[in-house]
């Protein structure tokens, strides 16, 4: 070791400051990342992705190595390829605040100065150098052939080529896969409480009351539908204002995430509901209050649930625009059935859109959609369980799925399902789909409670 680099590592342990690693030789022009401070050819660098180069042009310095520190260290892991539209991308990684963030990065964002990407970087928290940000894409840019190739998907749910479920914020049960999204949608999975709190303080009540454990197990069933070949559809939960059916969506909301977000409405367009349907894939759609609903669209909207595939579109190239696809099972509430808000604009009703919404009551059983409110009154035992729903949430869904996962032998899940399916009776095809709904709903339940998740 060279006197000045001893000097150097002296006055760091001086300092206070760990021993630096070593490079040696660099090549310019490159880039680099160090993830703490590091001795090249002599010169200490801090944390950091570092641009090495030489001076162009004209003038005396013509040839003189310069270095420019452009960002926090920001690694690029892999290539990743777009399962459901053949994208390719780059697998970004930094810290922010202690916390490693990964951000999957469509190769497209780089085109022209690369703002995409920046404006992507910057909301999630990487530190940059503002006068150098144009050197973040190019760094980005400069890697190609690397070796570690990771699939994508832009939906959660079931990924069929890894068997994971994929979640925005954890990947359940593998990790050559990521969730891809612009970093802009609502965080509708996330988790708050522990699996004991929400099982003390919100599964605990559903018991003796139906409407809340048909709610509960309409959330869980998502997960199966695929398993099973069950298509999706909805339960709508039909009863006067203030009867409790909003708590028994927020209850059914709490599986997978905080209600107040993972909650939908019926007040958007039909290419809404399509969006609000994928971005829920393989869990449960909320669509509170069906009044606020177009009575004109709203039998198409349940159709488009039901069926899970979205209207073709056109880019301005007159190119097909990819279409949205999900599996979803919806659940629905209102003071009228989906017929009655139909017939406002006039529109006949459709049976097969009744059949793809049905109707359940949860207004007038014994305290209107509840029937044991465990020693309380009616009033107590609703705010009781409203307040529950904004701390208790996102953590039976997973771990549901985590169970499931577990389950080595696919057959097993068609068999239970099929002893569930034969207690119920049912004349005729479309009798059988709402059928099936119920056993799949009910299905859930069994599993959940042989799981040890619900009581």
């Amino acid at each position: 070791m060279s006197e000045k680099k001893r000097e150097q590592q002296s006055y760091l342990a001086l300092v206070g400051q760990p021993t630096a690693p070593e490079i040696d030789t660099l090549e310019r022009p490159s880039y680099a990342v160090y993830e703490g401070q590091t001795l090249v050819d002599g010169k200490l660098f801090r944390a950091g992705t570092w641009f090495h180069g030489i001076k162009q042009g004209q003038g005396d310095d013509i040839g003189q190595p310069f270095d420019l520190w452009i960002c926090g260290p920001l690694h690029v892991d892999a290539e990743t390829l777009n399962s459901d539209d053949g994208s390719v991308g780059r697998l970004l990684r930094f810290k922010h605040r202690g916390k490693v963030i990964e951000y999957v990065m469509p190769m497209e964002a780089l085109a022209g100065k690369g703002e995409e990407i920046l404006k992507a970087l910057f909301r999630q928290g990487l530190k940059v150098e503002y006068h150098q940000r144009r050197y973040v894409p190019a760094y980005i840019a400069s890697h190609h052939d690397l070796n570690r190739v990771l699939a994508t998907t832009t939906k959660p749910g079931w990924h069929d080529a890894s068997g994971a479920f994929v979640l925005p914020s954890k990947i359940l049960g593998g990790q050559d896969v990521r969730f891809q999204d612009s970093g802009k949608g609502a965080h509708l999975f996330s988790e708050r409480g522990t699996l004991e709190s929400w099982q003390s303080e919100l599964a605990h009540y559903c018991q003796g009351n139906p409407v809340l454990i048909l709610s509960v197990c309409c959330a869980l069933a998502g997960p199966l539908l695929s398993k099973v070949g069950v298509n999706g559809g909805g339960v709508h939960l039909v009863g006067d204002s203030s009867s409790g059916k909003s708590l028994a969506q927020a209850i059914a909301a709490s599986v997978w995430g905080d209600p107040s977000r993972f909650a939908a409405s019926w007040d958007m367009s039909r290419g809404g509901i399509e969006i609000e349907a994928s971005s829920r894939n393989d869990t449960v759609l909320i669509l509170d209050e069906i009044k606020r609903a177009d009575p004109k669209r709203v039998q198409e909207m349940a159709y488009a649930i039901a069926n899970g595939t979205g209207k073709g579109t056109m880019t301005r190239e007159r190119e097909g625009r990819p279409k949205l696809y999900w599996r979803v099972l919806a659940l629905s509430s209102g003071e009228r059935s989906l017929s009655e808000h139909a017939a406002i604009s006039g529109n006949a009703a459709h049976a097969g859109a009744e059949l793809r919404m049905v109707d359940v009551n949860a207004g007038t059983r014994t305290y209107r959609a509840f029937d044991d409110v465990h020693g309380m009154s009616g009033a107590t035992f609703h705010r009781k369980l409203t307040t529950a729903t904004a701390h208790h949430y996102g953590m039976v869904g997973p771990a549901f799925v985590e169970r499931l996962i577990k389950e080595t032998d696919p057959d097993v899940f068609y068999q239970r399902f099929a002893q569930v399916r034969d207690g119920f009776e049912a004349e005729g095809p479309q009798a059988g789909r709402v059928a099936d709904r119920f056993a799949i709903i009910g299905f859930a339940g069994e599993l959940a409670i042989t799981y040890g998740l619900l009581p």
